[in-house]
């Protein structure tokens, strides 16, 4: 999959571990780390929906203000926001993520 990313910031939290330390619990790091090489070695973002072990990201698209925005669960309250680009680029697929914050704000 090819990875874009919505600013600087979104960048750096999920590609700089100690950057990351500083905002999200260490736990969190590591799960989004894990997460981070998922997506990379996948062409498709369908096996995301389809293949038992990534179903504990739980993909699914957001409703109201946020449709056509995908969530994947990093923990039960950490998330990453992304759009899916239609367009592919060779046989992968394009994601944007725009987020990964605290679902429940706390």
């Amino acid at each position: 999959m090819i990875i874009e990313y919505a600013n600087n910031k979104v960048e750096k939290i999920c590609n700089d571990t100690n950057y990351a330390k500083k905002l999200l619990p260490l736990k969190v790091c590591i799960s989004l780390q894990n997460l981070m090489v998922r997506l990379a070695s996948y062409e498709s973002f369908t096996p995301f929906y389809t293949l038992s072990v990534l179903k504990k990201y739980r993909a699914h698209e957001l409703q109201g203000d946020k449709k056509g925005i995908i969530s994947l669960s990093i923990d039960y309250s950490y998330r990453m926001e992304l759009k899916l680009k239609i367009e592919k680029i060779g046989n992968q697929d394009v994601i944007t993520i725009l987020e990964v914050s605290n679902h429940y704000g706390n």
